[in-house]
């Protein structure tokens, strides 16, 4: 196996950081640190006016570093909802595709009862919206990635 091929790390771990990682995002604008547990809809509500408060469900003008950062929590906080939600879990999709050779997906989304686990590219959609002109809200990300899913979709 070649090294771009292996698995950066163990699914877990990273679904803990991100959980972490999320936690502290609440914890930094007021919000309680659990809030993500104990009502999703809410925290998805809470982190999109803190957002578009700051100007940041913009980031045409934003500094790659920022672009960088809010790739980061757009990424954790959808896949968090998405676990607390639907009870997904994050999975290494072994691609080949440069430069890791894969990338993180959640998988296991509970569909139809004849639908095979779906995957969504958490990561790809937040990049997505990062590029497009449309202002970027965490509870559209959440919807697309149920909407790929085939799952019934949040309201906020």
């Amino acid at each position: 196996m070649e090294d771009h091929d292996k698995q950066p790390k163990d699914p877990a771990d990273w679904a803990a950081e991100n959980r972490d990682f999320t936690s502290d995002i609440l914890d930094s604008v007021g919000a309680r640190a659990d809030l993500m547990q104990t009502d999703p809809g809410a925290a998805i509500r809470v982190l999109g006016e803190q957002l578009a408060g700051l100007g940041l469900d913009d980031p045409a003008g934003l500094s790659d570093r920022h672009r960088l950062r809010l790739f980061a929590m757009l990424m954790a906080v959808v896949g968090e909802y998405l676990y607390c939600v639907h009870r997904v879990r994050w999975a290494w999709l072994g691609d080949g595709t440069p430069p890791l050779g894969g990338r993180w997906v959640v998988s296991a989304l509970p569909g139809p009862a004849d639908w095979w686990p779906t995957t969504v590219d958490v990561p790809g959609l937040c990049m997505a919206a990062l590029a497009s002109s449309a202002p970027v809200r965490p509870a559209d990300l959440v919807n697309r990635a149920e909407e790929l899913a085939g799952l019934r979709i949040s309201s906020f």
